[in-house]
């Protein structure tokens, strides 16, 4: 390992084979010159959010495709946040109307990924919305849970268990 600040790949050797460790390094943005400075900073994921003051919602298409063009020809991934409102993260019918139409419309900007979490009334993880969110998603696109798992109500284990489930690539 190296004793510089800097965040490197590291080849590691495990039974003679070689393993390459990759490094990410992911910012949560909602402008654009810090798009531009995090990918001078040689950021390797970002995460798309509006009012991040709020604990962050949903940003508009418009940052996002800009972040996309800023980012084109390198390996960025831009994962979108999709969050109707601040708050907790129980939503009605009609804002999981909004959720689902906000996660089509960043599919269509060719976004690498979604970042959701929702929560049942009593404070577990929603499986059965957050399956419809993960359903609509094509394969190679990513869905994280977000930071609503710091306020679930079940066990970390049931918790994860319920996660892993749906299933969510990244928490």
């Amino acid at each position: 390992k190296s004793n510089n600040d800097n965040v490197k790949d590291e080849i590691i050797m495990i039974d003679k084979q070689m393993i390459k460790t990759v490094h990410t390094i992911e910012i949560c943005i909602s402008d654009i010159e810090s798009i531009r400075q995090a990918i001078l900073g040689g950021v390797t994921s970002l995460e798309i959010c509006s009012d991040r003051s709020q604990g962050g919602i949903t940003p508009s298409i418009g940052l996002v495709e800009e972040a996309i063009r800023l980012s084109n020809g390198s390996n960025i991934e831009i994962n979108v946040l999709i969050r109707p409102r601040p708050g907790l993260f129980t939503f009605t019918d009609d804002e999981f109307n909004v959720i689902i139409r906000d996660v089509l419309a960043m599919i269509n900007t060719g976004a690498s990924g979604i970042v959701c979490g929702i929560l049942t009334k009593d404070g577990k993880v929603d499986v059965t919305r957050m399956k419809i969110i993960r359903q609509l998603m094509p394969k190679h696109m990513k869905l994280t849970f977000h930071r609503a798992f710091d306020i679930c109500i079940d066990t970390i284990e049931n918790s994860i268990d319920d996660i892993l489930s749906i299933p969510c690539d990244r928490l």
